[in-house]
């Protein structure tokens, strides 16, 4: 188990290095998101979305119907939200 996540880690650390490299490279290489308070909003948006979705899993394993559904619905809307700001910031990276 460890040497597959080694070999995952490793393999995910070399297409982020290949990435940065392909686009530091390239003078036209569209900027999506022009401040970093986007990326951290999204990045937080994120975390919180995948936590209630964990806490999501957790009362559904309790049996807790009223807490599921609230949990189940914000981690939802966290989502959508994220894919909102997402189609955002590329609809304003590809405007000519």
């Amino acid at each position: 188990m460890w040497l597959f996540i080694i070999a995952d880690t490793m393999t995910f650390a070399a297409c982020l290095v290949a990435y940065g490299f392909v686009r530091n490279g390239s003078l036209d290489w569209p900027r999506p998101f022009h401040s970093i308070t986007n990326v951290a909003l999204m990045t937080f948006i994120l975390l919180t979305s995948s936590l209630t979705c964990v806490r999501t899993a957790l009362r559904a394993g309790r049996r807790q119907a009223a807490a599921f559904r609230w949990t189940m619905i914000s981690a939802a809307l966290g989502i959508v939200l994220l894919c909102c700001i997402f189609a955002n910031g590329w609809r304003l990276s590809t405007r000519a």
